[in-house]
């Protein structure tokens, strides 16, 4: 998944230099999320993140994260990078309130 996240940062890297209008991210995999952030808000682009899943939540239901201080790590990296999005968007009404959750309760830029 890291290389994945990486070739998706030369991507948008390559955006940058083009200019977008909007960055969208289609997760998972939240690795790409960093770099088209990054880049997006380099370029002065609006970031919109559209979750299908969520891989962090699921990697905790079945157990993949056992450490403690891992578990700290990946919800807090998930809910940082949630909230840096100008708008999100998911594929149902109970995703659409835990991708609100995640964004700091804010439920206006949060549609399915």
């Amino acid at each position: 998944m890291l290389l994945f996240g990486l070739t998706c940062g030369w991507e948008a890297f390559k955006a940058f230099f083009w200019k977008p209008d909007v960055v969208i991210v289609v997760e998972p995999p939240i690795a790409c999320a960093p770099a088209a952030w990054f880049f997006g808000r380099l370029g002065g682009a609006k970031l919109w993140l559209h979750v299908q899943d969520f891989e962090v939540d699921a990697a905790l239901r079945l157990d993949m994260l056992r450490l403690g201080i891992l578990r700290k790590v990946a919800l807090g990296v998930d809910k940082f990078i949630t909230r840096r999005f100008d708008r999100r968007s998911t594929i149902s009404a109970l995703m659409m309130q835990k991708l609100a959750d995640k964004a700091g309760g804010e439920t206006g830029n949060v549609f399915f």
